[in-house]
């Protein structure tokens, strides 16, 4: 088991993140997942591979996130979504999403780390 990295953002920071990646210009949504950060909404079960077959619902499990809109595709390979205005303190997933699957910044080895915003 790898251990994660925190990207730190505080009330003083810009809060933007770039994210390197592939086919980012295919992205359809953004997710932010947290268990401890208030996010500007409700949270959603998203679980769109479960009935394709076994294989692909078992690489692409649910998830659960809030619809995240403030985002913007920088390239083909980047994307940047702006954090300002989110409150609290603690640890944020971005989960990039289309219409092929979602990948998670954690599984890239990293976590948002809010810390008093």
């Amino acid at each position: 088991m790898s251990l994660l990295k925190y990207i730190t953002f505080t009330s003083r920071t810009t809060a933007y993140i770039k994210i390197p990646g592939y086919m980012m210009d295919k992205t359809s949504n953004v997710y932010l997942s947290s268990n401890t950060v208030v996010l500007p909404g409700s949270a959603t079960s998203i679980n769109d591979f479960f009935t394709i077959n076994p294989l692909v619902s078992s690489r692409m499990p649910a998830i659960t996130g809030y619809n995240y809109t403030k985002f913007a595709v920088f390239d083909q390979n980047h994307l940047t979504v702006n954090l300002f205005g989110l409150t609290g303190s603690g640890y944020i997933d971005i989960i990039i999403y289309n219409k092929a699957g979602y990948t998670k910044l954690s599984d890239k080895g990293y976590l948002l780390a809010l810390s008093g915003i």
